[in-house]
């Protein structure tokens, strides 16, 4: 279930020259291996067969067309039911994005752009028709109106966010920003001798896009000044315009109006800093225009909170920023005992759940899923699992990526699980849902579904449907009926 002050939730598409690939020996395999995760009981969670081939889709290019880079990317529901699917293509340089919409039995949708896919051709920036290098896409959101849009990074500049906007048949929306493109920079002074008002680019890039009550479009990130990065969180007009009214203040703003960052801050005369680098992993609109964020500070799990003008929220504790050390380890010598936060969502109640994973100091290559809950207020919420935190104990190791919550208050989570595709899920109050597959656990080896879940969500019937990526074989969903 989505945030119920977003617009609605997330819409993929596709890509020109491409096909849904069920047919080849290797795919037959990859679906005997997952009939072995389908359990007997009704009752408990099972593929959906009547979604593809035995409840996968598997989307792959036919020659001399698309070389996918890492799978799909993220995942989309529009309001009849639809699926989009945004991954990118690497057939020339740069790279750029593609769109595919699914129809609720996981056909390509012919009514859609080109035979079911919206395919962009990258070309370089000196190109004289380059009107449509949108960049690489991270993440994508559907409006009240069916109207898409993307965020991800690159474009012309080759060093900026990009956010670009669809009608809902696939057609780019020329009054969005620039022809459809938006593609702002964060352009500081340049000091050179000869040169009066040179600037130049500091590089940034998107994570997550979602749009507010208002149909403005939030867009979270990271800037690098030099070698260190900074959470980065945009916000644009519904014509694709930086929001003026979303600039900070002094102790926040990018030097860009309708941009703000997450800045080291200074804490004594010397000039010591308390944190120099920041991260971004999802940023999601509430209530009030105010934004969440989640994501880490150097190397800690952090979530951000931000006012409807982009000013941290000082009711948020104290400066609008919460950062925990989740390994509850020192950190000596500024080793790693890490933990991240890598996506949120929303219960009925309006608990926050976010997902990360911590990376212990003294066993950094066995990175330990997490889920927290927030009340309201921001403070941990102790009646789950152990004092606000559950930590599924799973037997190999696993990172995450996103985290989804069904109607019933049950909470699934998508990742990387031991170099492959892993979904686990978890009863309200914390604990691992043994009704889940494998005892809480889907991740069947060889499934064609890549080296990861990147993103997922809970369809319009209550269904789980997640992407897989990490892989440049073709872009990848299943679709989980949740028992």
């Amino acid at each position: 279930m989505r945030h119920p002050f977003t617009e609605s939730p997330k819409r993929k598409s596709g890509c020109k020259g491409m096909r849904i690939h069920g047919g080849t020996t290797a795919f037959l395999a990859a679906l005997a291996v997952l009939a072995l995760f389908v359990p007997s009981s009704s009752g408990k969670a099972r593929l959906d067969r009547g979604f593809g081939e035995g409840g996968v889709v598997s989307i792959t290019s036919k020659p001399p067309h698309a070389n996918f880079t890492g799978g799909a990317r993220a995942l989309a529901e529009t309001g009849a039911g639809d699926l989009l699917v945004l991954g990118n293509e690497s057939s020339n340089y740069p790279a750029d994005l593609l769109i595919a919409r699914l129809n609720p039995g996981g056909r390509l949708d012919r009514d859609f752009a080109n035979q079911g896919i919206r395919y962009t051709r990258g070309l370089p920036s000196w190109h004289p028709t380059k009107t449509e290098l949108l960049g690489m896409g991270t993440d994508l959101a559907v409006g009240k109106r069916g109207g898409i849009f993307t965020a991800g990074y690159g474009g012309i500049s080759g060093g900026c966010v990009v956010a670009s906007g669809f009608f809902p048949n696939g057609a780019l929306k020329i009054g969005f920003g620039d022809r459809g493109r938006s593609e702002p920079c964060l352009r500081v002074p340049y000091p050179s001798k000869g040169c009066q008002g040179c600037t130049t680019i500091h590089r940034a890039d998107a994570s997550s896009i979602s749009l507010d009550g208002k149909g403005r479009v939030v867009i979270g990130g990271q800037s690098y000044r030099g070698y260190r990065s900074r959470a980065l969180v945009m916000r644009l007009t519904r014509r694709g315009r930086l929001d003026p009214t979303f600039s900070g203040n002094r102790g926040n703003s990018s030097g860009l109006k309708g941009a703000v960052e997450v800045r080291p801050r200074t804490i004594n005369k010397e000039g010591d800093k308390s944190f120099y680098e920041s991260e971004l992993a999802e940023a999601r609109p509430l209530r009030h225009q105010k934004v969440l964020a989640v994501g880490s500070i150097d190397r800690h799990f952090a979530m951000y909170r931000f006012r409807a003008n982009g000013v941290p929220d000082r009711s948020f504790h104290g400066d609008g920023i919460l950062t925990l050390n989740l390994d509850k380890v020192p950190d000596p010598e500024n080793q790693c005992g890490c933990s991240y936060a890598t996506g949120v969502d929303f219960d009925r109640k309006g608990r926050v759940l976010v997902a990360g994973y911590i990376r212990p100091l003294y066993n950094y290559n066995r990175p330990q899923p997490v889920v927290l809950r927030f009340l309201k207020s921001g403070r941990l919420d102790r009646s789950f699992g152990r004092k606000g935190m559950a930590k599924p104990r799973l037997p190999k190791r696993m990172t995450t990526t996103r985290i989804a919550i069904q109607d019933d208050g049950k909470i699934v989570v998508g990742g990387r699980y031991d170099q492959r595709f892993g979904l686990f899920r978890l009863n309200p109050g914390g604990a691992l849902d043994r009704s889940f597959f494998r005892r809480g656990l889907f991740a069947p080896e060889d499934s064609g579904l890549g080296a990861m879940a990147t993103d997922l969500l809970i369809d319009r019937r209550g269904r789980i449907v997640a992407t897989g990526g990490g892989h440049t074989e073709g872009m990848a969903l299943v679709r989980i009926r949740p028992g």
